[in-house]
């Protein structure tokens, strides 16, 4: 099944209008998991055009976008994370706080460090390579510490081992100090 179109997909309008986020943000809870599936595949692959939104942010709908990928199986949320690791839009699309609710979601997923542990190291992978320079990546990290198990913060340690000797603006160096302390009082 689709929403809004004949395409077997979901609507991009519905993913570029607050109109549409209001109505995805109260319709999203209630979809079966094969419907929210699909709106957050199209979330994936629009990455881009979400980031360049000029539209009002609709806090409902990036708290919907966080937790809908609780209802994924598994490998359906790595795959999902792992496409939005390689997406080239990934610096611009953090920016938007609905891609930061769908990242902080999928590296949330219940089973994310335990169940796929290559698609968290992808993602933080990718967000390393962006960490020295983008404070919207240290956001996202400082929102998904409180909510890290074991595995998840062993991941996150490779990473701020890995940024420790990298070249950080000033801001981005100061946030990574504040994360390593956060981290080692995890």
């Amino acid at each position: 099944p689709e929403i809004g179109y004949g395409g077997g997909g979901v609507s991009p309008s519905l993913l570029s209008c607050a109109k549409g986020h209001k109505l995805l943000a109260e319709l999203l809870p209630l979809f079966p998991e094969h419907m929210v599936t699909s709106v957050l595949r199209a979330a994936v692959r629009q990455v881009e055009a979400i980031a360049q939104l000029q539209t009002a942010h609709v806090p409902a709908f990036s708290a919907a976008l966080a937790a809908a990928p609780k209802q994924l199986k598994i490998e359906q949320a790595a795959a999902l994370l792992q496409r939005l690791a390689a997406a080239p839009a990934l610096r611009t699309g953090l920016q938007r706080p609905e891609v930061q609710g769908l990242v902080l979601g999928l590296l949330c997923h219940p089973h994310m460090s335990t169940g796929a542990p290559g698609a968290a190291e992808s993602f933080y992978e990718a967000a390393g390579a962006l960490a020295g320079t983008s404070e919207k990546v240290w956001d996202l990290l400082d929102a998904i510490l409180p909510a890290a198990d074991a595995a998840h913060t062993e991941l996150l340690r490779a990473l701020t081992g890995r940024l420790e000797g990298s070249e950080l603006s000033d801001g981005c160096r100061g946030r990574l100090q504040a994360f390593g302390a956060a981290l080692a009082a995890a």
